[in-house]
């Protein structure tokens, strides 16, 4: 964690759909939070959450999960549709410390250009995942020819956390699996300040 534990970690996951909002999506933050658990004499660490995206059900817009995990963790999750760049808790709020774009499609939607740029003028570590190596190099490509420039923390590589189940991809001789290949960027040079420091007691904000 770029900031420490004691700071607490906040987490957007951005162009979220029913795969991430779901009543259970705590669940999915253990192997997480088990890795945040405090060692000996170490203060416990907060965990926001921030699940958003134009495909999040409108069933889940607004929902909130709160828990303290093993007594030592306490854990947030807020849920919104809409488009990131245009979500009050994001341009209300402040920025996270990593944003995760789970295949994402970067090369094909013209859409995440506005997100893009937010998340550059925030300096937010984001990490984008892909179905397959092709889709990476392509969402590489794209974001090689924004107005706005990158640094990659790390080039498209498989990723050893992906799925390990594949289908079709709809084109011929290839297949996909979710969150295959990933890379994660930010943005170019050393200006500008950081995230904001963690607030464990915003009301409804992450």
């Amino acid at each position: 964690l770029r900031h420490g534990r004691a700071a607490g970690l906040r987490l957007h996951l951005v162009g979220s759909d029913a795969v991430e909002a779901r009543d259970d999506a705590l669940a999915g933050l253990v192997p997480l939070l088990e890795e945040l658990l405090p060692q000996q004499d170490e203060q416990a660490p907060a965990l926001a959450v921030l699940i958003v995206g134009p495909n999040v059900p409108q069933s889940m817009h607004g929902k909130e999960l709160r828990s303290r995990f093993k007594d030592a963790i306490d854990v947030h999750v807020r849920m919104e549709n809409a488009m990131y760049h245009e979500a009050p808790s994001v341009t209300n709020g402040p920025p996270p410390d990593v944003a995760f774009l789970f295949n994402a499609g970067i090369w094909c939607y013209e859409s995440w250009v506005p997100t893009l740029q937010l998340l550059h003028q925030q300096r937010t570590l984001t990490v984008i995942t892909s179905y397959n190596e092709v889709e990476a190099e392509e969402d590489h490509e794209t974001i090689e020819a924004l107005p706005f420039k990158f640094t990659w923390r790390w080039q498209p590589e498989a990723n050893p956390f992906g799925s390990l189940v594949h289908r079709p991809s709809g084109v011929a001789g290839r297949t996909c699996a979710d969150n295959q290949h990933w890379q994660a960027i930010e943005a170019d040079g050393s200006e500008g300040e950081g995230p904001a420091p963690f607030a464990s007691g915003a009301n409804g904000q992450v």
